[in-house]
């Protein structure tokens, strides 16, 4: 990576990692083992040698001086002794010390005075020839103590090269160990920002929980693990300002993946100083914590279920102490008593039972608290506040050995119109059987393989047989006709038995008309309405059978009469037809066509009604507008439609049609469709314009002869009838002629361009 961590950065994720006890127990180890070399320390060069060593060097010294004095004498009679001997204490100083030292001066300076001072061969007396050997000895204890002093300072010096050396080294294998720490560390994404906010360092776990690596994300800035919204609102810098203010930055928030996806993240930003409290980057270790936001928040959703669950149950929720007062109880009890319940915690659970009732009440609650466990189910008369009984149904859970709740948890239901609808029910069900007894229908009830389980007196009478009998029988019994495999096959789809077994049960699903077997074999036509039923606690089909004989025979009669009005309407020399209403917009509800229609447009009828527009497409472009208009106002208004109008017919002439059509409602006054009769009215408008050129002519005949009789000038009177034959003939232009006095014919009079 490149990076070693310091101090700071140490105590950063001590914070962050080791000092979350639940979270450390949720990391994963690191799995590669660190082996570093045992190394013992070195052995410096002023390490203390045995006392037996130093001193035998001391005297050694000594000898070796007083011995190279012996001999060398006559050549250097004239040096004094005690320049060799204080060579000696310093050999014995540099490497004893201070003891082997002053050793040295003192076996150099008894020496010195034996052999060297006289009188020879004997040791000198306090006096003025001892003078030289205290100075030696002096110089000895001076030399001595440099030497130790420059001891003393040489062995603090290699000390605390030592000290520096195995400082580094134990620093080394640190660092050595918390690199492969943060490199190993999966859970989290511990990386280093520098002061601008880009990526410095990278992990495992951050590339494991962004989804970058190092490659791709170091020099990045930190917005890149931001969601948009955080990121206009400036909310990784405001993060970096208040890690560099106050040291550092911790959140929980939602954090983006290189993938684009979301997650949950424990954030810590820390801000890292030098010794001079120059800001060189920040530390950032990012935890994702989805599973526990997702857990948190299932938990709460959980927690608020309960609650609102207990809150706002109809049941009344009580939670009863070992001595019988009330330590809870859910909103509900206002509804079902009429207390709230600030007024009934601390009371006794008696406390609102029916007074008639308490003694028995007493008994059975000091059952229920001797035994643990949930009890059975039992109904009790409470006391509303107004003073009203209502029934309630309990069922009861003893958990006074439970530590958890300690206490008696009563779910408590009012069942007063439960009670109320069973006593209906019962008597609904008396009220059914007094119907399906007097039933004018035939009415059946039987398994799903039709098995008769039960019938009311009208089917016994309808087929002949007698109770016992009937139920003997089934449905392929007494009818004459059933659906087989192959017509089942061909409807694809559901029998009325089967949607009835479907479908909820009081219903009838739908109705089919079939014929029943009486006893003596005759048969009669019947209708039969199919649904289902609960009957003795199993789903059964209910079938009602009407006798429709008179309405067969009135339907037979019908259609004899639809047959001779058909008839009638197909003979008469107009298109009749009938048009369903228009719901919402208006369209073409075309629902028959005589086949006049043929005859009058070239159409056969099943291609007029099939055509939506063809009305309209039909209609001539002079009266289209007209007629749309009118037949828009008549639709709204139901007024009769009365409107001539040109139309094209299907090889492009145009046909006069007198269309008109009223709307037809039922016995209420409520309308059921419109009927109308178109009639070709051509050949009428074509007698009618020959009737009115005709009176034209006459009427230009007589102005005519009232303008020759006139006493106008002449060129007046050629105006007036060329005036007259323009609007009679039609023309646009006319030339009155005459003969001048060569005979030839030169124009009088001229209209028109």
């Amino acid at each position: 990576m490149g990076y070693l961590p310091d101090a700071n950065f140490r105590a950063h994720l001590q914070n962050g990692i080791v000092g979350n006890g639940k979270e450390r127990g949720n990391s994963q180890r690191v799995r590669r083992k660190v082996h570093l070399p045992d190394r013992t320390a070195v052995r410096s060069f002023s390490m203390k040698r045995s006392t037996l060593l130093r001193y035998g060097v001391a005297t050694l010294a000594v000898a070796v001086v007083l011995l190279l004095k012996l001999l060398l004498d006559p050549l250097i009679a004239d040096q004094s002794p005690f320049l060799l001997l204080a060579g000696a204490v310093m050999v014995a100083a540099w490497f004893g010390g201070m003891g082997p030292g002053l050793l040295a001066t003192v076996l150099g300076a008894l020496a010195a005075d034996y052999y060297f001072l006289p009188p020879l061969g004997a040791v000198t007396g306090l006096g003025l020839g001892f003078l030289p050997v205290f100075l030696f000895a002096l110089q000895g204890l001076l030399i001595s103590s440099l030497a130790e002093a420059l001891r003393a300072a040489r062995g603090r010096a290699e000390a605390s090269a030592h000290e520096a050396r195995s400082h580094q080294e134990s620093l080394c294998q640190s660092e050595e160990r918390f690199r492969l720490l943060i490199e190993g560390v999966e859970d989290y994404a511990i990386f280093m920002l520098d002061p601008e906010g880009r990526v410095a360092t990278w992990n495992a776990g951050a590339k494991r929980i962004n989804g970058y690596d190092e490659d791709e994300i170091i020099g990045e800035y930190l917005s890149v693990f931001y969601t948009e919204e955080d990121v206009r609102r400036g909310h990784p810098e405001e993060e970096l300002r208040v890690a560099t203010s106050e040291g550092r930055y911790r959140e929980e928030g939602l954090r983006v993946r290189k993938d684009g996806s979301r997650f949950w993240a424990s954030v810590l930003i820390t801000a890292l100083r030098d010794e001079e409290g120059t800001l060189r980057g920040f530390s950032k270790v990012t935890r994702d914590i989805t599973a526990r936001k997702e857990a948190e928040h299932a938990l709460k959703e959980n927690e608020q279920r309960f609650r609102t669950l207990v809150q706002n149950s109809s049941d009344v929720i009580t939670v009863i102490d070992a001595d019988g007062s009330i330590r809870y109880v859910s909103p509900a009890v206002e509804r079902l008593t009429g207390y709230r319940p600030e007024e009934l915690v601390g009371k006794s659970v008696h406390y609102y039972v029916d007074p008639e009732n308490l003694e028995e009440a007493q008994t059975m609650f000091a059952e229920l608290w001797s035994r643990p466990g949930v009890h059975p189910p039992f109904e009790f008369e409470v006391l509303h506040k107004d003073g009203t009984r209502r029934n309630s149904e309990f069922i009861v859970n003893n958990l006074l050995d439970d530590p958890s709740v300690r206490g008696v948890v009563v779910n408590q239901r009012d069942v007063t119109e439960r009670t109320e609808a069973e006593k209906k029910l019962r008597e609904s069900e008396r009220r059914f059987r007094q119907l399906f007894e007097n039933s004018s229908d035939a009415l059946f009830v039987h398994d799903a393989q039709g098995r008769f389980v039960d019938c009311n007196t009208e089917a016994c009478r309808a087929l002949g047989y007698s109770q016992e009998e009937l139920l003997e029988l089934s449905v392929a019994d007494v009818t004459a006709r059933l659906i087989s495999e192959e017509e089942r096959g061909e409807k694809k789809g559901e029998t009325l038995w089967e949607r009835a077994m479907r479908g909820e049960p009081g219903r009838i699903v739908g109705f089919d008309e079939n014929e029943l077997v009486r006893k003596d074999g005759s048969t009669f036509p019947v209708e039969v309405g199919v649904g289902t039923i609960e009957y003795g606690g199993q789903r059964m089909i209910f079938a009602s059978a009407r006798d429709i004989s008179e309405r067969k025979r009135a339907e037979d009669a019908l259609k004899e009469g639809e047959a001779k009005y058909r008839t009638l309407v197909e003979q008469i020399p107009a298109v009749t037809y009938i048009e369903e209403l228009d719901v919402g917009e208006p369209e073409w509800n075309m629902v028959y066509v005589s086949p006049q229609v043929v005859s009058l447009l070239g159409y056969s009828p099943e291609e007029y009604m099939s055509k939506p527009k063809i009305w309209e497409e039909l209609l001539h472009p002079d009266d289209r507008e007209r007629v749309l208009a009118e037949d828009a106002r008549t639709e709204r208004s139901g007024e009769p439609f009365r409107v001539q109008y040109r139309i094209f017919t299907r090889n492009g002439d145009v046909a006069w049609i007198r269309d008109e059509a009223i709307l037809v409602r039922d016995e209420e006054g409520s309308p059921l469709f419109w009927q109308g009769v178109m009639y070709d009215i051509t050949d009428q408008k074509r007698a009618e314009e020959a009737l009115r050129r005709s009176l034209d002519v006459l009427l230009a005949l007589y102005e005519t002869g009232q303008v020759l009789s006139s006493s106008l000038e002449r060129e007046e009177i050629g105006s007036r009838l060329l005036e007259i034959m323009g609007r009679v003939s039609g023309m646009t232009a006319a030339v009155i002629n005459l003969r001048d006095d060569r005979g030839c014919l030169s124009a009088w009079r001229t209209f028109g361009p």
